[in-house]
């Protein structure tokens, strides 16, 4: 793994000089540590202080603290600061896909060559139907490289929209960070450049069409479809392999590709000594040639000429726990959408995951009909730029250890940043608000106020009262429950959590 250590030369902005509290030996210039338990602290007589988070202090950090521990508690603001910078986050973020590694030992023409290669018809002996096998390998190795040329963009695209997604929040990290995503953003169109190559025009336009065709009427009565039953059984089979084929061809960058698969899935249930096997393969394989037709015919009427400006916006990347990494974002888009995105992309906003594509009327029309849960499309004039949102900043004063008098105004951006913060559960927070003035709400309900145009502050979280013998998570709930009725029905005095809240100085973290 790359070195993804805080460095002093990383700008801080508003968390610089923030304490933090370290443990360290006794000697003047001892390392410190995030945790007492740190393998790497070897001594019995341990100082536990507080320090300035600053490049002295940076300097002193426990590479292996600094690696796997916080400095600063998860909810606060400083927290989720140093949490989006480390692990593999910004800084790792920052290292990677910026140049080709050792793994990617392509050249440009050899991406050439495969493109070609897979666009040609396969070579075959006029005596002989088995296929050449020098001619099956090399196509093997050219789809081989197809699939390493798109992982690799897909995982260069996602590691930018990461960065960029980051430093929306903390934008004094901008002018720091710029050169590197400069080198990011050549590099992806780098590679877009070269999976664009294996990705045939033609193909799309067919795929594209092929979902917009009407259901035609099924030969179910003509006798070489008799091998798959009788009329029922026909009619049924031959509804599946229209729906099948409908599905896959217009997933798929080249719906001629897909005619083996549809007609196998029909004809390989059969055993080929069956009689009438061999007329079966024949009728179907025309039956699907002639659906492909109707799509190319599709094409030539729409034309390609006229083209549209379509705006997509990706889905976000989730956190997959069973698995331990990100899933969504690219990974989920089938093989058409993703050529759609490699072959007419003109301008991106990966950190807000907004796209422009300049797309046929044919493509346009598909996007802006589909219903795929990964995209959402809309129409976008060539004549006028949309304003770019500035994302809100998290400073110091939205979750940090600040008096609530200067609690700064929660924000859905602010929620998103929450997200990664190893902090869950769905814990009762004292908020305030001009309008409602001081609740007790759930994590899931400010949220949900908060992307309605709840406008409030955050006083405390059950999380950020002081910890007491017992480390039980619900007595720390009920602190800061709703209040509870005594034996008269009366509601209980809620002085005792006010005067906890009061006196607690940290801000609790509110998870979207």
């Amino acid at each position: 793994m790359l070195d993804n250590a805080l460095t002093a030369g990383v700008p801080l902005g508003p968390f610089a000089g923030k304490p933090i509290t370290v443990h360290s030996a006794t000697s003047k210039n001892a390392k410190f540590h995030a945790t007492r338990s740190c393998s790497m602290l070897r001594t019995r007589e341990v100082v536990t202080a507080e320090v300035p988070l600053n490049a002295e202090t940076i300097g002193r950090m426990c590479a292996q603290c600094d690696r796997w521990s916080g400095w600063a508690r998860p909810g606060t603001g400083l927290g989720i600061f140093l949490r989006a910078l480390g692990g593999i986050g910004l800084l790792y973020q920052l290292r990677t896909y910026t140049e080709p590694d050792q793994d990617e030992d392509w050249t440009d023409d050899e991406v050439r060559a495969a493109a070609a290669l897979l666009r040609s018809v396969p070579e075959t002996d006029p005596e002989d139907e088995e296929p050449d096998e020098e001619d099956a390998q090399a196509r093997e190795d050219a789809e081989h490289l197809r699939g390493r040329v798109r992982a690799t963009w897909r995982g260069a695209a996602k590691s930018l929209h990461l960065a960029e997604a980051a430093l929306s929040m903390y934008d004094w990290l901008g002018e720091w960070a710029e050169p590197t995503l400069a080198a990011k953003r050549q590099y992806l169109e780098a590679l877009r450049t070269q999976a664009a190559l294996f990705v045939p025009e033609s193909g799309l336009l067919e795929a594209a069409a092929v979902g917009s065709l009407e259901k035609p009427e099924l030969p179910s009565g003509e006798p070489a479809f008799a091998a798959l039953g009788d009329g029922t059984e026909v009619a049924k089979a031959l509804d599946s392999l229209w729906s099948d084929w409908q599905h896959r061809a217009s997933g798929s960058c080249d719906p001629a590709d897909e005619r083996w698969r549809v007609v196998y899935g029909i004809t390989g249930r059969l055993r080929s000594n069956r009689k009438g096997y061999d007329q079966l393969c024949s009728a179907v394989e025309e039956l699907v040639a002639s659906w492909e037709g109707r799509a190319r015919a599709a094409v030539e009427d729409a034309g390609v000429e006229r083209t549209r400006q379509v705006t997509v916006r990706l889905s976000e990347a989730a956190e997959d726990s069973s698995a331990g990494y990100k899933r969504g974002f690219l990974a989920d888009l089938d093989e058409w959408s993703t050529g759609v995105l490699i072959t007419y992309l003109t301008d991106a906003d990966w950190g807000r995951r907004t796209l422009t594509l300049n797309v046929p009327l044919l493509v346009a029309d598909r996007l802006l009909t589909s219903s795929s849960p990964f995209i959402e499309c809309g129409l976008r004039s060539p004549d006028r730029a949309e304003p770019r949102k500035r994302a809100v900043r998290l400073t110091p004063g939205v979750f940090d250890d600040t008096p609530v008098f200067d609690r700064l105004p929660l924000h859905t951006d602010h929620l998103r940043a929450l997200n990664a913060a190893p902090v869950g559960g769905d814990e009762p927070c004292l908020v305030f608000s001009p309008g409602a003035g001081t609740e007790v709400l759930p994590l899931s309900t400010l949220a949900a106020r908060v992307a309605a145009g709840w406008n409030g502050t955050v006083i405390a979280r059950a999380s950020d009262l002081p910890e007491r013998a017992s480390s039980d998570r619900g007595s720390r709930r009920s602190a800061l429950g709703p209040p509870t009725a005594n034996a008269s029905g009366r509601p209980r005095s809620t002085t005792r959590t006010t005067r906890v809240s009061a006196r607690t100085s940290a801000t609790p973290t509110v998870l979207a």
